[in-house]
């Protein structure tokens, strides 16, 4: 039986911030920001109280990009979006090895960002060529780039950890 007060309370444990909406106004309960380094932690958390990951992606801000992932609960309405930075080096661990259905999501992520996913079972190019390994097609240029706090606004007080 998935246990919310506990569960949030472990999450908050791990995490540099945690934001509780409701789902109507944002499509998330809880918005997660961690740190790199307590990402697998985290996602064994999750993996261990019933939760399936729903799409991992990369977005491209100032000062480096940010890697967002979803989870939902298999039982309750419970959906999370966790964010991690990929710091100067543009690497974050790999998650594929707890949520199998990671390993494409961050093939992707690598090829199309160029964000490194350390221990990653097998980082390869799903459609770029050898020639245009390289190019990172979804990367802005930095005139276009947007601050983090212009994409992701802070919370208002009172929900944050």
């Amino acid at each position: 039986m998935f246990d919310q007060v506990k569960f949030t309370d472990e999450l908050k444990a791990i995490s540099e911030t945690v934001d509780q909406d409701e789902k109507a106004a944002r499509g998330w309960h809880m918005n997660v920001v961690l740190k790199a380094d307590r990402l697998l932690e985290c996602a064994e958390l999750l993996l261990a109280s019933d939760f399936y990951l729903s799409f991992l992606t990369v977005v491209h801000v100032k000062p480096d990009c940010e890697v967002v992932y979803q989870f939902g609960h298999f039982e309750k309405p419970c959906r999370i979006m966790m964010r991690v930075s990929a710091g100067a080096d543009k690497s974050v661990p790999s998650i594929a090895n707890i949520f199998q259905g990671a390993a494409w999501h961050e093939r992707e992520a690598h090829e199309f960002f160029g964000v490194g996913f350390i221990g990653h079972p097998h980082l390869t190019s799903l459609i770029l060529s050898r020639e245009e390994r390289t190019f990172n097609p979804l990367l802005k240029d930095d005139a276009r780039l947007k601050s983090r706090a212009d994409v992701f606004p802070p919370q208002p007080a009172g929900n944050a950890h």
